[in-house]
């Protein structure tokens, strides 16, 4: 249930429109929060599930720094996908002229972006948590 919701999330984020730039900044940092949402659930659905099924407190170790590293490699994938935007609408945020805030909004199409980010973020996701559940597993004995 929580899943189909956070998906419903994302094509209201996706399907949204922007116009302008404060508009955008919204938008971009909601979409970036709303995929750590989905990514903490995998990640900490899995870490759930296996601290289930670890018998000794090695295990149990193993299995949190698997969580810890596969967060920080998360980040790192929503910040190439679905965050690779916000450090530019932050700058023409606080110091951007209107020539550069101008610019960047006649060459952004941000709603097709948004959707391409989000997609690629989705499958590097998806092909990568498996990889994360397989590691939890193997500190089990």
């Amino acid at each position: 249930m929580k899943s189909f919701i956070v998906v419903l999330c994302c094509l209201f984020a996706i399907t949204y429109g922007q116009t302008d730039l404060p508009a955008i900044r919204r938008n971009a940092r909601f979409q970036r929060n709303l995929a750590l949402v989905a990514l903490h659930n995998q990640i900490f659905g899995a870490e759930g599930v296996e601290n289930g099924l670890a018998k000794t407190q090695e295990e149990k170790v193993c299995i949190l720094n698997v969580k810890e590293a596969a967060l920080e490699e998360g980040n790192i994938v929503l910040d190439e996908t679905v965050g690779k935007i916000i450090p530019e609408v932050e700058r023409l945020s606080t110091s951007g002229t209107e020539a550069e805030i101008k610019a960047f909004l006649d060459k952004t199409d941000y709603p097709a972006y948004k959707k391409s980010a989000m997609n690629e973020f989705k499958q590097k996701i998806m092909t990568w948590i498996p990889a994360v559940q397989g590691k939890m597993a193997a500190c089990r004995k």
